[in-house]
């Protein structure tokens, strides 16, 4: 390209766009490390050309690219504001859009929160980390590291002008989307009295690393797009084949694009859990499967998981599962489609709504709903282990009155002289 000719926007979107094209369905072709070659290479000249365009050119190229990704949604079947939200993430990458910043950062968790105990669960409670034996107290506090999981919105969900209809199956979570806010990863880990907490991004999925002493859990987390026409990750999509069995594919694809990241993250740390809700569950057990690194996993446990393999690859994996009566998400993908829940060792609680809540709580989807609940989750498992400190609400009550007072603050500041 030269100066004369100017920058080649037809070249330049054709190329952002192959980036953000499904890679090759089977991973042991041998088309596919002559594709990542080829992504790699892409991506470095394209951020060669980019890094010499002006601020007009970026604004034209943009828009041509988003041009360009309504029409391959249009001839490909995908949904316009799924292919809408990728492009944008691909393009904040390249450096052609800014990052679209959260309206409220949350800098304090509550004083008196499941985080805030998690030292007695494991340091001081008797609770052996590195055996494999079932124990409802561990499985109490990986589900309270999920549920913590959900407070952190990615910048991808809180993008204003990503047009997604996001289905949280957090109250917490949803209450964060609304009003455009999140806790900073710092005032998970001061709650927690952890180090840090490091976010490693995928597309739907976000992966929490925490150290905790010597060793490390990771919490997965997946975002659920309403618009049930985007098949790729969600609960329809095909499966891919490996010498072990089939998985389902859009986890699968995930998981192996942040596997090597994930592995540094964790680096020697043991023993080492790896645990989720909902879609994050499933994340987690496929990441047991593929796991690379020099510390094995262990017996992962998994809430409200939907199916992510046949019955060769699931059976692989031995996983204690937790699930309320009346949870769609676990018979999903459907048996039928060759999906199994082989290996798991299923604990199932029953669904029931707690006294004096109304008739509205006995609405076919209000129960629906609970049952697939993060918080109801973590507040059965509390009562297994008789511990009932903390509600259901115990983060939505603390959420809704920070953004009250910061709200309050801004307004006094908006009439000041």
């Amino acid at each position: 390209m030269s100066e004369v000719d100017g920058p080649d926007f037809d070249w330049l979107a054709k190329a952002i766009l192959y980036l953000d094209s499904p890679r090759p369905p089977n991973p042991n072709h041998p088309a596919v490390s002559s594709d990542d070659d080829l992504r790699r290479a892409l991506a470095h000249e394209v951020s060669i050309r980019i890094s010499v365009l002006s601020a007009a050119d970026k604004r034209a190229l943009v828009a041509i690219v988003l041009q360009k990704g309504a029409l391959r949604s249009t001839a490909t079947g995908m949904e316009e504001q799924i292919r809408h939200a990728r492009l944008t993430k691909r393009l904040v990458k390249l450096g052609l859009r800014e990052r679209v910043q959260p309206i409220t950062e949350l800098h304090l968790l509550p004083a008196a929160s499941p985080l805030s105990r998690i030292w007695h669960y494991f340091g001081n409670a008797g609770v052996d980390w590195a055996s494999n034996q079932r124990d409802e107290r561990k499985a109490y506090m990986l589900a309270c590291l999920s549920e913590i999981a959900y407070l952190y919105l990615t910048d991808r969900e809180l993008e204003q002008d990503s047009r997604l209809r996001l289905f949280i199956p957090s109250q917490a979570g949803r209450l964060l989307h609304l009003q455009q806010a999140r806790f900073t990863t710092d005032a998970l880990a001061r709650s927690a009295e952890l180090p840090g907490i490091a976010v490693i991004q995928s597309a739907r999925f976000a992966f929490f690393v925490m150290r905790i002493g010597g060793m490390a859990v990771i919490a997965v987390r997946g975002t659920v797009i309403t618009d049930w026409r985007d098949w790729d990750t969600d609960f329809d999509a095909p499966k891919i084949a490996t010498p072990e069995g089939a998985y389902h594919r859009g986890f699968f694809d995930e998981a192996r694009d942040k596997l090597a990241e994930l592995v540094d993250a964790v680096g020697d740390a043991a023993p080492l859990y790896i645990t989720g809700h909902s879609l994050g569950a499933a994340m987690a057990s496929i990441l047991c499967l593929l796991w690379s690194g020099p510390v094995k996993p262990m017996t992962p446990y998994v809430f409200s998981s939907p199916r992510f393999g046949t019955k060769s690859v699931a059976k692989r994996l031995p996983r204690y599962a937790y699930m309320k009566e009346g949870d769609l998400v676990p018979g999903l993908p459907a048996k039928w489609m060759g999906y199994s829940d082989e290996g798991a060792d299923m604990t199932i609680f029953p669904n029931k709504a707690p006294p004096g809540s109304g008739w509205q709580e006995q609405l076919w989807f209000r129960k629906k709903l609970r049952a697939h609940s993060i918080e109801q989750m973590r507040v059965t498992l509390a009562s297994e282990i008789a511990d009932r400190e903390f509600g259901a609400d115990c983060y939505t009550t603390q959420i809704a009155a920070a953004i009250k007072q910061m709200q309050a603050k801004s307004d006094e500041l908006k009439k000041a002289p």
